[in-house]
């Protein structure tokens, strides 16, 4: 009973993790730097936000004040009674803002339009690395299954090795067919740790991806293949990255609004109420004032404010045309390129078949001693070299989608 207690304890710490496609996703969602950095950028910029806000209902300062002067000063003006060199003052302030030619309004208006660009541009991150993640994973899948033909190549090998060994033994095949084939195992062999030594370095950069160094990845889960890929009806413009766009057009309409407000003229409410102490007095005095600015002449800096928000406007215009054409590119390239891995599959499945074929012809010849080792063991490479290429193109379909998938953005919402 002990004994499965202590295995029960151990299993965990093992750490043993056979990971999926969804769970690989959900990961990188959960611990992805990049992805969290963007979550909490969107989290700032509420806050600045709520600062704007704040400015419309301006501030509240306690203040205090020690001086020190060469003669004798009123603690209230026009009190000739209340005199002392030394004043100290201690009271509150409020200053609060009546109009600024909508400057405060545009303000908060931009901070709004900052959140949402913040998050789309956290969702197009999230589309990303959901890409990234895919394509490592079924780049991962890629190598296992030519690693596995490999290894099936090699036991194929060590078989005839065994045969042609019995045969050679017997006179009816020479030793330098032994050392052929020999040769052929090594080749093999130094594929395998190629193929094993590209799948760890990926697992490592999948770990990256994911953004959890500790992830102990034993093993990577297959997918199911996709059969029929009918691509979708995309409407451009209602891209995230259209709408990120858009947004900064939104934007630049409200700077050259804010920009215009330097025009109008800017009112403050002032309030503030003192305690004036010296030689053993004490008076208060309290003042309400509206301050009125208003400028009349700036040699050009307001004009040239709103001209810069204006060109601002412009330059986004034309990265959102920039944006269209790039992606009507990138949405047809994605598409040729699936097609062109499903005419892969196509031809690379013919091959086995051919190939097959021609390992069993070749072996058939070779046993009844018409043909040399060598076109044996060429058909046996050619056939497991059409193996590896087949399932390469299965996966490069699915890497293939993955790319469509993050180029419609499928994720960015």
């Amino acid at each position: 009973m002990k004994f499965f207690i202590f295995i029960f304890l151990f299993l965990p710490a093992l750490n043993l993790y056979s990971l999926t496609l969804n769970q690989a996703i959900n990961l990188a969602i959960k611990y992805n730097p990049q992805l969290n950095q963007s979550e909490i950028q969107v989290k700032i910029q509420k806050k600045r936000t709520t600062q704007v806000k704040a400015t419309q209902f301006g501030e509240i300062d306690a203040l205090s004040m020690f001086n020190k002067y060469d003669a004798d000063r009123t603690l209230q003006p026009l009190d000739r009674h209340h005199l002392s060199d030394t004043i100290f003052s201690i009271g509150a302030q409020y200053e609060v803002p009546i109009f600024t030619g909508f400057e405060i309004t545009e303000n908060i208006k931009i901070s709004k339009l900052s959140e949402k660009l913040f998050n789309i541009s956290k969702n197009l991150t999230k589309n990303q690395i959901i890409f990234n993640v895919k394509s490592i994973f079924f780049e991962i899948l890629s190598l296992q299954k030519q690693l596995q033909a490999m290894y099936d190549y090699k036991a194929s090998l060590l078989r005839l090795l065994k045969d042609v060994n019995l045969m050679v033994q017997t006179g009816k095949k020479p030793e330098v067919d032994l050392y052929k084939i020999q040769y052929d195992v090594k080749s093999v062999d130094a594929v395998i740790e190629k193929l094993k030594s590209g799948i760890n370095t990926l697992k490592v950069a999948l770990k990256e991806v994911i953004g959890k160094p500790d992830l102990n990845i034993a093993k990577i889960e297959d997918v199911n293949l996709t059969k029929n890929f009918k691509p979708q009806n995309i409407e451009i413009e209602n891209l995230a990255s259209i709408k990120q766009v858009e947004t900064k057009k939104k934007i630049a309409e409200e700077n050259i609004k804010k920009s215009k407000s330097a025009y109008f003229p800017h009112l403050y409410l002032n309030a503030n109420s003192f305690e004036n102490y010296g030689d053993g007095d004490d008076i208060n005095i309290w003042n309400i004032s509206l301050n009125l600015k208003f400028d009349i002449f700036d040699f050009g800096k307001r004009k040239a404010n709103v001209q810069e928000a204006e060109l601002e406007k412009q330059k986004v215009e034309f990265e959102k045309t920039q944006i269209k054409l790039k992606k009507q590119k990138e949405i047809t390239d994605a598409i040729n390129r699936i097609k062109t891995e499903e005419a892969n599959i196509v031809a690379y499945k013919n091959q086995v078949k051919f190939a097959k074929e021609s390992e069993r012809i070749e072996k058939l010849k070779y046993t009844q001693g018409v043909s040399q080792i060598y076109d044996y063991l060429y058909a046996k490479s050619r056939r497991y070299l059409a193996e590896s290429r087949y399932y390469s193109a299965l996966y490069k379909k699915e890497q293939a989608i993955a790319y469509y998938d993050y180029v419609i953005e499928k994720y960015a919402k």
